[in-house]
């Protein structure tokens, strides 16, 4: 899968991130207002996972950076449940094709 589309998402920083990967933080538009989605990137064949979907409005949406105390919290959070649902095979892959 690849995307260009200038300011949808950028790249952020993390802590505690595996090796060979990334996060992006990428803006979208709802009904109710403005929300944030945060992925994990893995660098050496693209794949992404789903970390979460925040309101720009609350504490953690607001300031998606890592020196913000609460979406660290949270990233760490939800980095450890991905690691344990990959090691458990508790996830599903979807897949994109052209």
């Amino acid at each position: 899968m690849k995307f260009l589309a200038k300011g949808v998402f950028i790249k952020i920083k993390g802590e505690f991130l595996p090796k060979n990967s990334q996060l992006i933080k990428i803006y979208a538009t709802t009904a109710e207002g403005a929300r944030r989605i945060i992925f994990l990137v893995d660098l050496r064949d693209g794949k992404m996972f789903f970390l979460f979907y925040r309101s720009k409005n609350d504490k953690i949406g607001e300031n998606i950076t890592i020196k913000n105390k609460e979406f660290k919290s949270v990233l760490h959070k939800y980095l450890k449940i991905l690691k344990e649902d990959i090691l458990s095979e508790n996830c599903c892959l979807f897949e994109v094709k052209d």
